[in-house]
C-alpha cells in the first residue's frame, strides 16, 4: 500500500473534507493513522484529527490514551481524547455498547464536512457476515458493512475494507509501527472473538479464500438489497401517512405476508430504529390487523414500539422511564431535547409585537389530568383531554405531550396549538419525535 496513493483516493473521494481518525492504538488503526500522516502531507495535515475513544474499560485505559496522544505527536497530527462510558445497559452486549458509546462520542465531532475514518478490513467484513448468518439476518444484515455510510452531518468512510488483516500486519511491521493490544480480544467469551480465534483459522485452513469470498457475497446480497428496497419503497408510498409518519392498515392489508414484512422493515429502518425480531415482526401484523377495533395493541422490543390507533401504526421510541410529573426548566431562545422522549422542542417568533423579555423562560410540564386551555379563536375555556380526543391525539401520547407554562400559565400545547391570547403574538411551538420530519 502506498500512503499517496491511499490519501490520494481519499482525497478524489471526499474533497475538501476534514478527515477524523477514530484511533484505538491497535494494530488495524494504527495503520490507517500512518496511512493518512505519511499519504497526506505536510500541506494537508490540518484536515486530519486523530480522535481516541476511552472507555474506561480496561485499568490501562489511561496509559493507552496517552500512548495514543505520544503517537499522534510523533506525525505531527492533531488529537483529541473523548472520554465515554462503555459500560452495558441491562440486557445489552458488552461490544454493543462500547460501539454505541463510541460512535456517540464521534459523532460530537461530525460536522458536514467531515469524514470518519475507521480501521474495518477484509477479515473484519468477514466476520460481520458470519455473525449476521449465525443470527438468521435477512439481505441487508448478509450484505455487511457498507464502504460509506452517513453518520451525523458527516460520512463514516472503511477505506480498509479490501485489505486483509496480513496485509496490514506486514504494513506495519515493514514501516516499524507499534500498537496496543487490548487484552480483551482474547476473550473467546464475546462472539466476534470466538468466530475470530476458534472458528475463522479452521475455515482458511480449508478455504483460504474465505474472506474475500464472503465479502463477495455480501456484495451480491447488497445489490439484491437495493434492488429490493427499489420495490418496497414503491409499497410503501401506497400505505405511509406522510405527516405522521404512520403506516394506514387497510392500505398495508392488500399486500401479502412477505411484502408486509418488508414494508414495516423499511418502515422501521428508514426511521432510524433498530429492528425487531422476526417473531416481534409477525406480532405487529398479526396483533395490529386482528385486534377488535377497540383495542390498542402495542408490540415492544428493546428499541422502539409499534402501537395501533385509529386505523394507523405508530413506531415510537421506547418510553419506559419517562415520569409525567416531572418539569423542565427551558429557555425559549434554545431548543430543548427530551431524551427519554426522543423528541426536541423549539420555540419560534412570527412576530415581536407584545413579546417581552418574561417571555424568554417557560416550564416543561406534561398532562397530569384537569388542565384547561383557551383555543385560537374560540371561546372559553376547554378540557385538555376532550381536545386531545377530537384532535386525533392517541391516548399514549397525550401525557407525553410537553405543555409550555410562563408564570403558571398555560401558554402551548407543543405540536398542536398555541393558546389564547398568546397566539396572537406569533409564537409557536414544533415538538419534533425521532423519526418523524
Amino acid at each position: 500500500m502506498s500512503p499517496e496513493n491511499f490519501f490520494n483516493e481519499l482525497d478524489r473521494s471526499f474533497p475538501r473534507s476534514t478527515f477524523l481518525i477514530a484511533f484505538s492504538g491497535g494494530l488495524d488503526s494504527t495503520v490507517l493513522l500512518h496511512l493518512c500522516a505519511a499519504g497526506a502531507g505536510a500541506e494537508n495535515l490540518d484536515r486530519l484529527l486523530a480522535v481516541h475513544v476511552n472507555h474506561g474499560l480496561q485499568p490501562e485505559a489511561a496509559t493507552w490514551a496517552m500512548h495514543c496522544l505520544k503517537a499522534c505527536e510523533s506525525l505531527g497530527l492533531r488529537s483529541r481524547v473523548l472520554t465515554v462510558d462503555g459500560h452495558p445497559e441491562r440486557g445489552q452486549s458488552p461490544e454493543e455498547a462500547a460501539r454505541l458509546a463510541r460512535y456517540e462520542a464521534l459523532q460530537s465531532l461530525v460536522t458536514d464536512r467531515s469524514v470518519v475514518l475507521v480501521a474495518q478490513h477484509l477479515d473484519d467484513q468477514a466476520e460481520t457476515i458470519l455473525l449476521q448468518l449465525l443470527r438468521g439476518s435477512g439481505l441487508k444484515g448478509l450484505s455487511g458493512m457498507p464502504a460509506s455510510t452517513g453518520f451525523g452531518a458527516g460520512v463514516l468512510h472503511r477505506p480498509l475494507l479490501g485489505v486483509s488483516r496480513d496485509s496490514l500486519r506486514q504494513y506495519a511491521e515493514r514501516n516499524g509501527l507499534t500498537w496496543l493490544d487490548d487484552p480483551s480480544n482474547q476473550d473467546t467469551s464475546y462472539q466476534r472473538n470466538y468466530l475470530r480465534r476458534e472458528i475463522i483459522p479452521r475455515l482458511k485452513s480449508r478455504w483460504p479464500g474465505m474472506a474475500k469470498t464472503l465479502a463477495r457475497a455480501g456484495r451480491h446480497c447488497a445489490d439484491a438489497q437495493q434492488m429490493l428496497n427499489q420495490q418496497v419503497n414503491s409499497w410503501f408510498d401506497s400505505v405511509v401517512v406522510a405527516e405522521r409518519n404512520t403506516i394506514r392498515l387497510e392500505a398495508l392489508s392488500n399486500f401479502n405476508r412477505r411484502q408486509q414484512k418488508s414494508i414495516l422493515r423499511y418502515w422501521i429502518d428508514c426511521s432510524g430504529f433498530r429492528c425487531p425480531s422476526e417473531i416481534n415482526l409477525t406480532r405487529i401484523i398479526i396483533e395490529s390487523l386482528n385486534a377488535a377495533s377497540d383495542r390498542l395493541p402495542c408490540i415492544r422490543w428493546s428499541a422502539g414500539e409499534v402501537r395501533r390507533y385509529r386505523g394507523e401504526l405508530y413506531l415510537l421510541a421506547p418510553s419506559d422511564g419517562f415520569d409525567p410529573k416531572k418539569t423542565i426548566a427551558w429557555s425559549l431562545r434554545t431548543p430543548l431535547r427530551i431524551a427519554e422522549l426522543g423528541g426536541t422542542l423549539v420555540c419560534s417568533i412570527d412576530s415581536v409585537s407584545g413579546v417581552g423579555h418574561e417571555w424568554s423562560e417557560a416550564c416543561i410540564r406534561f398532562r397530569t389530568g384537569g388542565e384547561l386551555c383557551r383555543l385560537p379563536g374560540r371561546k372559553g375555556s376547554r378540557c385538555l383531554k376532550k381536545v386531545f380526543q377530537e384532535q386525533g391525539v392517541p391516548p399514549w401520547e397525550r401525557d407525553r405531550i410537553p405543555l409550555v407554562y410562563i408564570r403558571e400559565e398555560l401558554v402551548a400545547v407543543a405540536g398542536l396549538f398555541v393558546c389564547e391570547p398568546f397566539h396572537e403574538q406569533g409564537l409557536s411551538f414544533n415538538w419534533t419525535l425521532d423519526g418523524r420530519s
